[in-house]
């Protein structure tokens, strides 16, 4: 990334992931949750700039981060399923 952007675009970059992770954790009740995208009802995920928070709720202001997925990546979050479909 640092390559990409340079070092002070990433460093924003990286704080902006983590200003949103902990904008998550603390107003998890309000955002829409999107437990479809992934086949475990207690992981959702939440689009960040390029990428999506796959998380799980702790409590209410905290969350687990399962993954940071590139979301330009056609990526599974069911490997199973995508099996299934072939």
């Amino acid at each position: 990334m640092v390559a990409r952007w340079g070092a002070k675009q990433t460093k924003l970059y990286f704080q902006q992931l983590h200003d949103s992770a902990e904008y998550i954790a603390k107003h998890q009740r309000t955002i829409s949750r999107r437990d479809d995208l992934t086949d475990h009802k207690s992981l959702s995920a939440c689009p960040v700039g390029e990428h999506s928070i796959v998380y799980a709720p702790i409590d209410d202001s905290k969350i687990a981060i399962a993954a940071l997925i590139r979301r330009a990546l056609d990526v599974a979050l069911n490997p199973l399923e995508e099996r299934q479909r072939k």
